[in-house]
């Protein structure tokens, strides 16, 4: 990693209907850098409820743009339009960022091999009832949180990681796109801060969001066999095997825990392959979490 540096860093929110959380994601951002100024831009998408207002209360100095397209990939590629400057942060409006996360992530992407980047995801089980933490509890062991995760809801891309595609694909998977887009030794989590995502309260939420991804997988391999000679080279690694669970399906304490990750992987599972196939690729989000928030 190279010196501290105090450039500017430009930060894009997509953010559809995110009024119960769009405040803490922005009062986070806003002590997540303390030496270089940042340039947060905040894209309402086909939203119907008071996100805007909000964005502009609690963030005056925010580019805070409206647009009547609900479309997570549109508003990114707006965002980008508009955002100066390198390196460039895309946040979830429901996570929530560590102080001082921006520069330590920014400089991590100030020079070396490394173009892409995140802080290290955090998990927050104290919301979800018993059935969703046994599933949460032993989720983020797996692989996809424990290696140099980038995405989830937070991923930081250098000028050079950037222009490895035109544009945000027609696809929900943009963090899977994006992760995927970059080697192993391009991509890092950061050590010493966090980002916190907003987690399911319970296993119909749960499930619901891993149709979500199961489906969201399904979509990207699709688009991109569709668009094979047009599109980045995209690794979509094989879906992982299982062997990480072997420690614990041998502790008799995890076996609750295995049990009820099994199913919701299962029933997840066959939901997504139903839900790309015959439904409507919409965006699946456990509406119960940001509800439980309350007024801001």
């Amino acid at each position: 990693m190279t010196s501290p540096s105090t450039a500017a860093v430009s930060v894009i929110i997509p953010a559809h209907n995110e009024a119960a959380v769009i405040e803490r994601c922005l009062r986070s951002l806003q002590a997540a850098a303390r030496r270089r100024p940042v340039q947060i831009v905040v894209v309402c998408n086909g939203c119907s409820d008071d996100t805007a207002a909000i964005a502009r209360r609690v963030a005056p100095d925010a580019l805070v743009v409206d647009s009547p397209v609900p479309s997570k990939h549109a508003a990114l590629n707006l965002g980008d339009e508009i955002a100066d400057h390198f390196p460039r942060c895309y946040v979830d409006a429901d996570v929530v960022v560590s102080s001082g996360a921006i520069d330590l992530v920014a400089d991590m992407l100030t020079g070396g091999d490394v173009v892409a980047a995140a802080p290290r995801p955090l998990f927050d089980l104290s919301r979800s009832n018993r059935g969703a933490r046994l599933f949460l509890e032993l989720w983020q062991h797996a692989p996809y949180f424990t290696q140099d995760l980038v995405g989830s809801g937070f991923y930081a891309l250098s000028e050079g990681g950037r222009r490895r595609f035109d544009s945000f694909p027609p696809v929900i998977a943009d963090d899977y796109f994006v992760a995927s887009s970059f080697g192993p030794g391009e991509r890092r989590g950061v050590d010493g801060c966090t980002f916190t995502p907003l987690l399911p309260v319970s296993l119909r939420g749960l499930v619901d969001i891993h149709i979500r991804h199961y489906a969201a997988h399904s979509e990207l391999a699709s688009w991109l066999s569709a668009v094979t000679q047009d599109a980045p080279d995209v690794r979509l690694d094989p879906p992982t095997d299982g062997s990480w669970l072997r420690p614990f399906v041998r502790r008799p304490s995890w076996w609750p825990n295995v049990v009820v990750y099994l199913v919701v992987k299962v029933l997840a599972r066959v939901g997504g392959v139903y839900k790309h196939r015959y439904g409507k690729m919409t965006w699946n989000r456990d509406q119960a979490g940001r509800d439980s928030i309350g007024p801001q």
